[in-house]
């Protein structure tokens, strides 16, 4: 599905709602690529499709807690059925079009910015990742196995997440300095706030699991 929606983006494939809404036939292919995170059910989708994989390496990966690891796949699953739901319910980016139009509305000028390409996905890749910490932390408390077990277990993709979310926030000021003309790096934007304030929780996580360890 995420290949599908892909390529019609690519390819101005006005027949899907969702095509009409992001591309247009002015603009280039990269930005019409990207325009698959930028409205919601695209977003969605991506983000599904992120943590069904990093769900598929949790239970695949070796374990000191196999229960503990078995009961986190499970949430992560279920988080991932929950987001299709939501697509199949209230945001289908596979919708077609009632008419196909000759052409789209394309992306706002902010939006199309070197940026745009990679900034988003770093970031939910990112809170694809975080599932996976909470999940296990979810499945020990479930297990009652709040020993230094799963905080091994938990401790790799906690840096992972928090390391992606970094750059992400990186990237993110840099677009903002660049093209957004806030006259800095920070313009306590709700957008810029949502990923940070996760990244404040992520690193306040990762000190108290080190410190569980001992």
């Amino acid at each position: 599905t995420l290949g599908i929606l892909a390529w019609a983006l690519v390819a101005r494939d006005f027949r899907f709602e969702y095509v009409g809404q992001y591309a247009s036939r002015l603009l280039p292919w990269q930005y019409c690529f990207s325009a698959l995170w930028v409205g919601q059910a695209g977003s969605l989708l991506l983000w599904a499709w992120m943590m069904g994989l990093l769900a598929m390496v949790l239970g695949f990966s070796p374990a000191v807690d196999t229960d503990v690891r078995d009961t986190a796949f499970g949430l992560v699953m279920g988080n991932v059925c929950f987001i299709v739901a939501v697509m199949v319910f209230a945001a289908d980016p596979m919708a077609p079009s009632l008419v196909a139009a000759d052409d789209g509305a394309g992306l706002s000028p902010l939006l199309q910015h070197p940026s745009m390409l990679i900034h988003p996905p770093i970031v939910f890749l990112s809170y694809a990742t975080w599932s996976v910490p909470c999940a296990l932390a979810l499945a020990a408390l479930g297990h009652r196995r709040v020993d230094a077990n799963w905080t091994h277990m938990a401790r790799p993709w906690a840096i992972s997440a928090w390391t992606i979310l970094g750059v992400g926030l990186l990237l993110g000021a840099h677009w903002a300095y660049q093209e957004l003309g806030w006259g800095g790096y920070w313009g306590w934007d709700p957008v810029e706030n949502g990923s940070l304030l996760p990244w404040l929780t992520g690193t306040a996580f990762i000190h108290s699991i080190m410190a569980w360890r001992y």
